[in-house]
């Protein structure tokens, strides 16, 4: 067989058609398969919409409902922290001057306890001397009427003592 440059251009045709079919088959199988892929997509993302749609207009309903409220209640723990802040501060000067008062207080209570002590003192020295001075006195008069009594009553006279020698080292 002589290959000739006719049968040579003739096989090379027919190889390079070959190809391009067989490209042509690949590219409609990736054709098919996209177009199934893509069918595949669409239902997942209608799925989706279908679902996610509704959750998003239902989270935006609630967020315009809730939207004010949640303001409102911010702003409300605003007024509740600024009040609770001026109320401290007033419980705190309060507190103070309470506490400078109570020491006020107690420093007066001591003073007057102590001056009160001191009287009492004072007036139980006076009383003591008051009452003590007499009975002494009292004392020394009922001794006194006691001896002149015993010595009127005592007829016999006492033995005139007699120098003893012991009394020697008693002289003063």
């Amino acid at each position: 067989m002589a290959w000739n440059s006719q049968t040579i251009m003739i096989l090379f045709v027919a190889v390079t058609g070959l190809a391009v079919l067989l490209q042509a088959f690949v590219l409609v199988g990736i054709l098919v398969s996209l177009k199934k892929t893509a069918k595949q997509s669409l239902e997942l993302a209608e799925d989706l919409r279908s679902t996610i749609v509704p959750l998003a207009q239902q989270s935006r309903e609630l967020l315009d409902r809730l939207g004010p409220q949640a303001i409102e209640v911010c702003t409300n723990l605003v007024h509740v922290t600024r009040d609770l802040k001026d109320e401290t501060a007033d419980l705190r000067e309060t507190t103070a001057e309470l506490r400078e008062r109570v020491v006020r207080q107690v420093v007066r209570v001591d003073a007057m306890v102590s001056t009160s002590l001191d009287k009492v003192e004072q007036v139980s020295a006076l009383v003591e001397a008051a009452v003590t001075t007499p009975v002494k006195q009292v004392n020394g008069v009922v001794q006194g009427v006691k001896a002149a009594v015993e010595r009127y009553f005592q007829f016999e006279p006492k033995p005139a003592r007699t120098h003893v020698a012991e009394d020697r080292d008693m002289f003063v």
